[in-house]
């Protein structure tokens, strides 16, 4: 079986993980929060998410945030866990790409199927996405 990178011949690093952020209003977290505040944020695949420095661009409490739930991915978005795009989300979802991605001439993201991912430049990805640019990862 062929790993990721032999497939698409790219490395980790131009790969986007699309992580779904809920902000809760209090600090009384509640599973499947339909009304929480959502963020999509894309990382390199190979760095994970730092919810703390999320917490930093966008002026919340780090005991407010947390990954959002399976439920609310599929509710809220209409993707599942694992096939949400960069782009394409309801619009109330803000879009944050780490600064190492956004330095990259293109990327590879997921497409909303599992089983399928799309190479293009950062500026188109701008412009599907109009993404902010912050530096939300760490070393993985």
């Amino acid at each position: 079986m062929n790993d990721v990178k032999e497939v698409l011949d790219a490395a980790p690093s131009d790969m986007v993980k699309s992580i779904l952020v809920a902000a809760d209003a209090n600090d009384h977290h509640s599973s499947d929060n339909l009304d929480a505040d959502l963020f999509l944020v894309g990382v390199p695949a190979d760095r994970k998410l730092d919810l703390a420095k999320v917490a930093n661009v966008l002026g919340r409490r780090r005991e407010r945030l947390r990954l959002a739930t399976q439920i609310e991915v599929e509710e809220l978005t209409g993707f599942q866990v694992g096939s949400i795009p960069p782009f394409g989300l309801p619009k109330k979802v803000p879009v944050i790409l780490d600064a190492l991605l956004a330095s990259k001439k293109k990327v590879w993201c997921g497409t909303g199927k599992s089983t399928e991912s799309l190479g293009l430049s950062v500026e188109d990805l701008k412009r599907l996405s109009t993404f902010t640019v912050a530096d939300v990862s760490k070393a993985g």
